[in-house]
C-alpha cells in the first residue's frame, strides 16, 4: 500500500495549526519526529481526507513522540514550557497550550521495555504500554499543515489507529468504551476512506466470500488484511490474542461496548459480525506470509 497524503492546509483550525506549528519548530530542533494519535488523527483523516462527518469533535491532542532516550524528552518538555506557549499540569506528559488546548505527549520507540511498556515517574507509577506505535509511525499518512512554510506531520493511518484503540481497549480491562466505539468507525469506513478502487481491483476476493454479504463486513475484512500486512510479530499475536478471545465467549465485553456506537439498526450479532470479519482479514495476510 502507498502512504497517503492529505492537505489540510487551508483546512484546519487556526488554534489547531498554530499548536502543530508550534510542536513542529520544538520537534525539529531536537531531531525527533511527533506522530499524531488519537481523536483529531481520527477526524483529519475520516473528515478533512475523505469528507465524513466528524462523530466527537475533540479539544484533546494525543502526540506520539519517536525517541531513543528519557533526557530527549526532558528536553522536549522543557523547550515547549520555555516557548510560553506551552505550561505544565500535575500529569508528567500533559501540556495546556496558551489557547486552553490539551496536549499529551507520548514517547515511544528504544526508550521503552521488552515488552514494549514503561512506568511513569510519577506518584502514582502509572504504567504506560505503547505497543502499536511504532506500527503506527511506519504506516502513518502524510499530513500536510501549513503551505508555506510548507510544514507536514505523520498522522495515524485508520488501521496503524485500529490497532492502537484494540490494545488500549485491552489494557483498560474494557472500561475504554470509546476506543471500541471507534474501532467500529474504523471497520465501517475502511473501504469508503480511499480504498474504493483497491478494494474492487485487489480484493474483490472478500465479497465473494461464504457469509461475507454486508458493505460493513467487506471494510471490516479489508482493513484486518491492511493491518496485517506491515503489522510486527510481538503486535500481531497480541492483537490475535485479544480478538480470538472476545469472538470466543458467550458475550464479548469489546462488542458489548460497541453497542454504545448506535450505528442505524445494529444489533449484537451484527457488531459481531464486524470484529469477526475484521479478525477474519488478519488471517488472510497471516496465512500468507
Amino acid at each position: 500500500m502507498k502512504k497517503k497524503f492529505i492537505d489540510i492546509s487551508d483546512k484546519i483550525d487556526e488554534f489547531a495549526k498554530k499548536l502543530f506549528l508550534d510542536i513542529d519548530t520544538i520537534t525539529k530542533q531536537l531531531a525527533v519526529k511527533p506522530l499524531i494519535v488519537g481523536a483529531f488523527a481520527r477526524d483529519i483523516i475520516l473528515h478533512y481526507g475523505h469528507g465524513m462527518p466528524v462523530f466527537r469533535a475533540t479539544t484533546d491532542y494525543d502526540i506520539g513522540i519517536q525517541l531513543e532516550t528519557w533526557d530527549v524528552f526532558r528536553m522536549l518538555k522543557e523547550k515547549l514550557i520555555d516557548s510560553k506557549n506551552f505550561k505544565e499540569t500535575d500529569t508528567i506528559h500533559r501540556l495546556i497550550n496558551d489557547d486552553e488546548l490539551i496536549v499529551d505527549l507520548i514517547p515511544f520507540g528504544d526508550i521503552s521495555d521488552i515488552d514494549d511498556t514503561y512506568t511513569w515517574k510519577d506518584k502514582n507509577k502509572t504504567k504506560f504500554n505503547v505497543l502499536g506505535f511504532e506500527n503506527a509511525f511506519k504506516t502513518a499518512s502524510i499530513v500536510r499543515i501549513n503551505a508555506n512554510p510548507i510544514i507536514e506531520m505523520k498522522f495515524a493511518s485508520l488501521e496503524g489507529q485500529a490497532v492502537l484503540k484494540i490494545i488500549s481497549w485491552d489494557e483498560s480491562n474494557g472500561s475504554r468504551e470509546k476506543d471500541a466505539i471507534d474501532l467500529v468507525t474504523f471497520m465501517i469506513s475502511h473501504i469508503d476512506a480511499g480504498n474504493l478502487e483497491r478494494f474492487f481491483e485487489e480484493n474483490y476476493d472478500i465479497a465473494t466470500k461464504k457469509n461475507q454479504i454486508k458493505w460493513e463486513d467487506s471494510s471490516a475484512r479489508l482493513l484486518g488484511r491492511d493491518i496485517s500486512i506491515n503489522i510486527n510479530k510481538k503486535t500481531l499475536i497480541r492483537i490475535n490474542d485479544i480478538l480470538s478471545r472476545e469472538l470466543g465467549k458467550d458475550e464479548s465485553k469489546l462488542v458489548i461496548d460497541m453497542l454504545k456506537s448506535n450505528i442505524g439498526n445494529y444489533e449484537y450479532n451484527d457488531y459481531y459480525s464486524l470484529v469477526n470479519s475484521l479478525y477474519k482479514g488478519i488471517q488472510d495476510i497471516k496465512s500468507t506470509k
